[in-house]
């Protein structure tokens, strides 16, 4: 029997266990955007790492940040072979609106097949499988094939804030061959992807005022500027006039196709500038301008179509589902994408 066929054999008769993983991993609530939530961030923390020790004679520790702490393990013994860091996040989004959800977001419930919970598919499936393989490896061939570092940060969604400071500090620890992202998405269930680029990313906060108190539409109406009228038309002073009509799908018959997010070479701090400039040159009169950075931002980031961990992930997609997987330019932004091409020369 060859390795594979064993970690695969392995996987199968635990299938429950890792299923039981998952839904003890997702009732912690550590939602990284609500301070209340301190305390199950250090749970989630805890959590990932001792799972991480568990799966195998992994190295592991929690190592602090100016947030949240990032995990970390690494597994260096098939000297002469390719070094994998494979990056996840154990923070999830707020699960708000409670009154939305058919069970509770914190009690992850099975229906239909399908595994139900706020962060059960961003991130905490998906970075909990590569743990569960590399036990599959070590339980049945005693090694990995390959050289692994996992590093699970707990910022994800409040913008990877202090990931940048951390990966600049510790470029040796994280010295690898490439970047495996946990942190991913398929088209359908029966139709795999591999995303090969993202576009960056500018956040910006803007307020518009007009008096310095609530006026009252009957004594004021129509005679002073309406701010929400005002930031109407800035907003649309943003973009050009341009339509295209489209078939009928998910209740959409127009696309406004608008250049948004960021593209290669764009920069935030700079087009957080630009944008400034814009809005200040088309205020409209009467009213006043508040612009702040919602974050950092990010810029795009690509990798290769040859390379050589995209020609492998390629080639395991396609022996498991049959089909060649989608190449995708992903619409949305991943941080860590830009952040290990431009700290580490890395592709992701």
């Amino acid at each position: 029997m060859m390795a594979n066929d064993g970690v695969l054999g392995r996987l199968r008769a635990n299938r429950d266990r890792i299923l039981s993983k998952l839904i003890e991993f997702a009732s912690i609530p550590s939602v990284s955007a609500d301070l209340s939530h301190a305390a199950d961030m250090e749970r989630a923390a805890r959590w990932v790492a001792a799972e991480v020790a568990a799966a195998g004679p992994f190295t592991v520790r929690s190592c602090p940040t100016a947030g949240n702490p990032v995990v970390y393990g690494e597994w260096l013994a098939a000297p002469g072979k390719p070094t994998l860091l494979v990056y996840g996040h154990y923070d999830v989004q707020p699960a708000d609106p409670l009154e939305k959800w058919h069970s509770s977001p914190w009690t992850p419930t099975v229906r239909n097949g399908r595994l139900y919970a706020r962060d059960v598919s961003d991130d905490k499936g998906p970075m909990l499988i590569p743990i569960a393989v590399a036990e599959a490896f070590f339980a049945t061939a005693g090694c990995l094939p390959v050289n692994v570092k996992f590093m699970f940060e707990g910022e994800e969604e409040i913008g990877s804030r202090h990931l940048d400071a951390f990966v600049q500090q510790h470029k040796e620890l994280l010295a690898a061959d490439v970047v495996v992202s946990a942190d991913g998405a398929m088209w359908r269930i029966d139709e795999p992807s591999l995303t090969v680029a993202s576009r960056g990313l500018c956040g910006l906060e803007l307020t518009l005022t007009t008096a310095s108190k609530d006026l009252h539409s009957g004594r004021h109406g129509g005679g002073v500027a309406n701010p929400l009228h005002a930031i109407a038309a800035l907003v649309a002073s943003l973009h050009e006039s341009e339509v295209i009509f489209a078939c009928a799908s998910h209740g959409i018959t127009v696309f406004w196709p608008r250049p948004c997010r960021l593209v290669p070479d764009q920069r935030p701090d700079e087009v957080a500038a630009r944008v400034r400039r814009h809005l200040e040159a088309h205020l409209p009169q009467g009213t006043r301008l508040s612009l702040s950075l919602a974050d950092h931002g990010s810029r795009a980031a690509h990798i290769t179509l040859d390379h050589f961990a995209l020609r492998a992930a390629d080639a395991a997609l396609h022996a498991t589902y049959g089909v060649r997987p989608l190449v995708v330019r992903m619409g949305g932004t991943v941080p860590i994408s830009e952040l290990f091409q431009r700290q580490m020369g890395l592709d992701a």
